[in-house]
């Protein structure tokens, strides 16, 4: 999959309530760019999943490999 059809698809899923589908876009997307932007869709599909450990989980991961994301992480998990 190309990023660029990816990067129109996630929206269109999560418009359309296709959220197992954005989420595996985020997740290539969080590989070929890691954006905050990316990151923080990412998070918020999880969280729109009902799967808050997950959010948590990749949280921690993420802000030990890159703390200036910081920004990204919701304000549930955050506190």
């Amino acid at each position: 999959m190309s990023p660029h059809w990816i990067n129109k698809s996630y929206s269109t899923y999560e418009a359309t309530g296709r959220l197992q589908d954005a989420l595996g876009c985020y997740e290539c997307l969080c590989v070929s760019q890691g954006s905050e932007e990316v990151y923080k869709g990412l998070l918020e599909c999880y969280l729109n999943l009902d799967q808050p450990h997950s959010v948590m989980n990749i949280t921690q991961g993420l802000l030990g490999t890159r703390p200036e994301l910081e920004s990204v992480i919701p304000e549930q998990v955050s506190r």
